[in-house]
């Protein structure tokens, strides 16, 4: 097979992934700036024209139906950027080549050290991408020791005000700032689209591994991050984002001031979707305070699902935090769905508002949370402690605790309006902790709850000596896992937990695609059982 012919397989392949993830009506769309103001000292009078639409928004990415048609040029260590770029004579520098290439080519790099920065020169266009990848089976590293980057948003791979390109297949290592980063400006607003990161590994960044300000679709996929001070993968006042299958060890591994951020960071950001990563800490005591993947300011119209998120020392695992969110004219943090993750030895899900921002239709279902070292999911009232509005929770599957004061469920705010919780199983302990629990009794009526079941320990925490275990319409039994040792928390077929739920039409299936119901009505938590 050819370059070129590779090279058109690639495209539609990338094409396939970009289908609409989501269907809605077309009058269910608009147009979406991705600018918002926020964080990074950005101001633009018309910021406010990102609207949500309502309801989770489709991620619309072009449909790329042509290859790369133009020419391939090689890069080698042992090249000359006098040479003509030829399999023969390569360039030296992968520079020569982003100086070079215009829409529809493609370099090929061959294997080695290369110590430079990238800084592409040009744009492609729609069905004519440029490309920057590793020669087939050659491994090719860019390595940033010795390089002083001039500017502190810099990256040692720099993509700015461009479009239609792909990097793929290379490591980035020892940024002494930024490893890769794709940006835009604010003045004039220039957007940097169609940008595809597949296949990296971005290695000792001294700031974030991946970074991305000020952008328009967007795919960071089957790459791998670790030791970055700040997020391994951030996306700032972006819109049309996907994280896919990506794997983020080590992220923010300082202390603050220094580390900062969270794992996976998204912030500011209109259509997103963070599905199938991983993120973990190889020694978690080592790395105290930071999140694995974040939701925060005025982001919306998203989803976080079939991530696994593990080994944390006490922060959320999935954390959405408004901050200030629907304060001055922003958008609220809205419209996200939290779903089919499993969380392990972490913080489970929380809900903030650290600065009194809005966070409202949130759905959170089918979600494994095992070992929370505090609760299974929370709303908090840490900080500004700002409103928390139709919160849904469904089918849920929370399994044992590290620590004591908590609660699988734990509603630790009296700032609620219209929380649903229904057909969790919470079997949260042998911790001093509750199942289902509200610190504050005064706003019981705030809160539904129906057909959970409870199975565990149910006492208030020192700090909330008057909660309220909500048990409403709740089993009291054990859930029969099939290997709770094992956590195989699927159910045995004599569970009291089979066909007890009600019918909730956004939970149509379990946590392994299974359409519910296969019996007479749902089952509690995750999975559905024959």
């Amino acid at each position: 097979m050819n370059k070129r012919n590779r090279q058109l397989i690639l495209v539609i392949l990338l094409a396939l992934i970009f289908l609409p993830i989501r269907q809605v009506n077309a009058a269910e769309t608009s147009e979406i700036s991705a600018f918002m103001p926020g964080e990074d000292s950005i101001n633009d009078s018309d910021s406010s024209s990102i609207q949500s639409s309502g309801l989770p928004n489709t991620i619309y990415l072009p449909l790329v139906q042509n290859g790369n048609n133009g020419g391939v040029y090689y890069v080698s260590t042992s090249g000359n950027d006098n040479n003509p770029g030829t399999l023969s004579q390569p360039w030296r520098t992968i520079q020569k080549a982003a100086r070079t290439l215009v829409a529809g080519e493609t370099v090929l790099i061959r294997g080695g050290t290369y110590r430079e920065t990238i800084l592409p020169a040009n744009s492609g266009t729609a069905g004519n991408y440029i490309t920057y990848g590793a020669y087939p089976n050659e491994a090719v590293i860019v390595d940033g020791s010795g390089i002083n980057l001039s500017n502190p948003s810099e990256g040692l791979v720099n993509v700015k005000n461009k479009h239609y390109i792909i990097i793929q297949d290379l490591t980035i290592q020892n940024s002494r700032n930024i490893g890769v980063y794709v940006s835009g400006t604010s003045n004039p607003k220039v957007l940097s689209s169609n940008i595809f990161l597949t296949n990296l590994k971005v290695l000792n960044s001294n700031n974030e591994a991946i970074k991305v300000f000020l952008a328009d679709k967007i795919l960071i996929e089957n790459s791998y991050t670790k030791e970055s001070v700040s997020s391994g993968i951030g996306v700032w006042h972006s819109s049309n984002i996907i994280v896919d299958n990506n794997t983020v060890v080590n992220a923010r591994n300082l202390p603050m001031p220094q580390g900062h951020e969270e794992c996976i960071t998204i912030s500011f950001v209109a259509n997103f979707e963070v599905k199938n990563n991983e993120v973990y800490f190889e020694n978690f005591n080592n790395y105290l305070g930071a999140a694995g993947i974040d939701i925060k300011n005025s982001s919306y119209e998203g989803s976080v699902h079939h991530n696994y998120v593990h080994n944390f020392y006490q922060d959320g695992a999935i954390y959405l935090d408004a901050w200030e969110a629907g304060l001055n004219g922003t958008p609220s943090l809205h419209n996200v769905d939290i779903y089919s993750n499993r969380i392990e030895h972490a913080g489970g899900i929380s809900i903030g508002s650290e600065r009194g921002g809005t966070v409202e239709n949130i759905n959170i279902y089918n979600n494994i949370v095992i070992d929370s070292n505090f609760s299974g999911i929370l709303l908090h009232a840490t900080g500004g402690n700002g409103l928390r509005k139709n919160i849904n929770i469904y089918n849920n599957t929370i399994f044992r605790s590290t620590g004591n004061g908590g609660a699988g469920i734990y509603i630790a705010t009296a700032n609620i309006e219209t929380i649903l919780i229904k057909n969790n199983i919470v079997d949260f302990g042998p911790k001093w902790v509750g199942q289902i629990t509200l610190a504050y009794p005064s706003v019981k009526n705030k809160i539904t709850v129906d057909r959970n079941l409870t199975w565990g320990r149910t006492e208030c925490s020192q700090d909330f000596p008057n909660c309220l275990e909500l048990n409403n319409g709740t089993l009291r039994a054990d859930p029969l896992f099939v290997n709770p040792n094992g956590l195989d928390l699927r159910l045995q077929a004599n569970s009291p937990a089979i066909n007890s739920g009600l019918t909730i039409p956004v939970v149509n299936s379990d946590f392994d695609g299974t359409l519910r119901p296969l019996g007479g009505a749902y089952d509690l938590g995750v999975y559905e059982i024959k």
